[in-house]
């Protein structure tokens, strides 16, 4: 508990001394969070003991909010999943030499600086470390996919294809839970029209 009042205590004397806009502010603070929850995460003792219990893991790269927002539910909707955030080139670097993640979804163009999110494909394929680990680019441009496969990439999707249910049988093969036979597309629910 200390830990979580110190890191508190540090972001509220370090953030109001940045001089930046309300968006970038807004930002930071968000990654602040991101980093105290990831870092202060309480696995369960089945989690730790069988790996087949374990949620895969997604690390998002240079999604705005609004789209972090929407991914993020979309994922939780139909897979096991803890999701990660990253900004930027070197903050995903970070994250992938940190930690394990089964799946990183790259925005084509990054929130934070626009840059362009093939070239973190590029980065990510060429180090060995992280050469393995699938990569999808976040693209509503079939163009744009199509180059980041060329990259390295497995075929991605694009904001407006979030709610598609042929986007969740695309990352079935990386997210679904290891032995999972149900259909990730729809959770179980009570149809009142259905006759008995």
């Amino acid at each position: 508990m200390r830990t979580i009042h110190g890191f508190l205590r540090s972001a509220r004397q370090t953030l109001p001394k940045l001089r930046c806009s309300t968006k970038t502010y807004a930002r930071s603070l968000a990654s602040w969070y991101t980093e105290l929850f990831r870092k202060h995460q309480i696995l369960g003792a089945a989690n730790l003991s069988d790996p087949r219990k374990m949620k895969k893991r997604v690390l998002s790269v240079g999604q705005c909010v609004p789209d972090q927002w929407a991914i993020e539910r979309f994922l939780n909707r139909h897979f096991d999943v803890e999701v990660v955030t990253a900004q930027d080139a070197r903050e995903t670097s970070q994250r992938l030499a940190e930690d394990r993640f089964d799946l990183v979804l790259v925005n084509r163009n990054l929130d934070l600086d626009y840059s362009d999110g093939i070239e973190i494909i590029r980065q990510l394929k060429a180090n060995s470390v992280t050469s393995e680990v699938p990569v999808m680019l976040i693209t509503n441009f079939p163009e744009h996919d199509r180059a980041a496969v060329k990259a390295g990439a497995v075929p991605g999707f694009g904001k407006a294809e979030v709610e598609n249910p042929a986007t969740a049988e695309r990352l079935r093969p990386y997210l679904a839970a290891d032995g999972e036979e149900a259909d990730p597309l729809e959770k179980p629910h009570d149809d009142p029209l259905s006759s008995t």
